[in-house]
């Protein structure tokens, strides 16, 4: 699981596009209309399209109007992948903060930043800060992926080096086709990490199934 951050323009989405594009199953919270794929606004057809397309390669990018059907979507897909077992499938949540603010996370999402590794859920949540996001987001990350930025928070001065905090406020932005590269237009904690290694492995089948029955999925679940 990945949490990228970063002040506007400095390339976070471009970031996860990049990552997407790399990801041959993935559901996409998009409330700005900034990525590609199969878009629905309608919580029934976002549905219907998992359930026909569940165990194969898919990218359904949904852009409800109602934070309600996010959250219907966000425990479809915690209910399903753990009765149902598939490929692992990435998901990706453009402004997390909208449902993981600082005092407040929807409690599906929560199950599935603590436990939705085990189901072959993958989150990647995009925000412009770690204030703006809750504690669980960011304690269930493998990486945090930090884009340029100027605020700090005590967390953010925990985890990186005055000099690291330095560096972050000089990198430059990742433009859309640029590859993105480490030290340039990103640090990582722990800094050791590749994210895009990590992130790649995820999407791999593992050996065996993970717990659940092999029911077909379908709208009633």
């Amino acid at each position: 699981m990945l949490t990228v951050l970063g002040q506007k323009g400095a390339g976070k989405t471009t970031y996860a596009r990049w990552l997407l594009e790399r990801t041959p199953r993935a559901v996409v919270v998009d409330r700005f209309l900034e990525y590609p794929g199969a878009v629905t606004g309608k919580f029934n057809d976002a549905v219907d399209y998992l359930a026909a397309n569940w165990r194969g390669p898919f990218r359904l990018v949904v852009r409800f109007t109602d934070d309600l059907h996010h959250r219907e979507l966000f425990r479809f897909l915690a209910v399903t992948a753990r009765r149902c077992p598939t490929l692992p499938i990435g998901l990706v949540i453009e402004e997390a903060d909208f449902f993981c603010r600082p005092t407040f996370i929807e409690p599906t999402l929560d199950a599935l930043y603590r436990y939705g590794r085990h189901y072959r859920l993958n989150l990647l949540s995009v925000a412009r800060g770690d204030t703006d996001l809750h504690r669980a987001a960011l304690q269930a990350s493998d990486c945090l992926v930090v884009f340029r930025s100027r605020k700090f928070s005590g967390d953010m001065r925990e985890r990186f080096a005055g000099a690291e905090l330095q560096a972050v406020q000089r990198l430059e932005s990742l433009v859309p086709g640029a590859v993105p590269e480490k030290g340039r237009h990103y640090l990582t904690f722990p800094p050791e990490e590749d994210p895009a290694a990590l992130w790649a492995a995820a999407q791999l089948a593992d050996a065996g199934p993970p717990e659940g029955g092999v029911a077909p999925p379908g709208p009633g679940v």
